[in-house]
């Protein structure tokens, strides 16, 4: 289904699934299953995939505006900010604009939780979106592919690599022009 998605050349780079209420029930464990397969084909084929919980119950366009309350998001840094940007715009709509955006993030005991709450903090700014930012520590190994120092080892890998790649590109470039000026501008030798 993720594959044949869009019109032409025009293909969504992200999926909505509704999350599988019924997979603990008894025969049930095909829904987790297929669930599951779905979430790997769409990862492998680079889509970004948002799964609200009990969508069903989301206010529609007929629905009053809520008084207010918080819209929650769990941020994991090296997604790109995709659900901080689909939060925001969630909460211009004219049901959701009385609920305010609260970030959570997953930091790691090693992790400066501070220094992280300021980094969000200031990212959010100048992205210019108002939310309220809670640094979340962990003390598990499974979650060291969601925390802050990983993702800023793995952006700062990134960009050395991408100057690096553009220094070199420049070298040779340089390079070349001066063996060129050189040829082209040196006297020629007589025989």
């Amino acid at each position: 289904v993720a594959q044949s998605l869009g019109l032409g050349t025009l293909s969504p780079n992200t999926l909505l699934f509704d999350f599988p209420h019924h997979y603990r029930e008894q025969g049930q464990f095909h829904e987790a299953k297929s669930f599951v397969d779905i979430l790997q084909c769409c990862f492998a084929l680079g889509k970004a995939i948002v799964v609200p919980y009990n969508i069903e119950l989301f206010p529609d366009e007929t629905t009053t505006p809520l008084p207010s309350g918080p819209i929650d998001i769990w941020w994991i840094i090296h997604d790109g900010g995709l659900l901080m940007l689909l939060a925001h715009l969630l909460s211009q709509h004219k049901i959701w604009r009385n609920c305010h955006l609260r970030v959570h993030t997953v930091a790691g005991l090693q992790d400066n939780p501070a220094y992280l709450k300021t980094e969000l903090e200031e990212k959010l700014r100048q992205a210019r979106i108002d939310a309220e930012v809670d640094v979340v520590e962990f003390d598990s190994d499974d979650l060291v592919a969601y925390t802050h120092d990983l993702t800023v080892r793995a952006e700062e890998a990134a960009q050395f690599l991408a100057k690096f790649d553009q220094y070199k590109t420049m070298s040779h470039r340089k390079g070349s022009f001066l063996e060129r000026a050189l040829t082209v501008g040196a006297p020629k030798k007589s025989v």
